[in-house]
């Protein structure tokens, strides 16, 4: 029996089709399935959250505090992430936003 598409589900950041289906989790995160390519994703393909094993909330309440309080070490003792992991969040962040303007 063939899985209909729902409405909700989100298009495919590859191919563009709107044809997706629920395709299970995946460390407790939905994936989807598109039929057009037949390839799987997840909510953050594509953005700067993407293989981050560490929540999209905490990671942008890390950058929020470093935005606010200009320092790295400022969001590590409130946070409890290594200065260096807020960092590299930070990279990431800032190459994407490059990436699109």
């Amino acid at each position: 029996m063939a899985r209909k598409a729902s409405p909700d589900n989100p298009p495919c950041p590859r191919c563009g089709d709107k044809h997706t289906v629920r395709n299970g989790h995946k460390d407790g995160r939905p994936r989807w399935v598109c039929r057009g390519c037949g390839r799987s994703f997840g909510l953050t393909l594509g953005t700067p959250m993407y293989r981050l094993r560490t929540p999209p909330a905490e990671v942008a309440r890390a950058l929020l505090i470093v935005m606010r309080r200009g320092s790295l070490s400022a969001a590590e003792e409130i946070t409890g992430h290594k200065y260096e992991t807020i960092g590299r969040w930070l990279r990431r962040a800032a190459h994407h936003a490059e990436a699109i303007t």
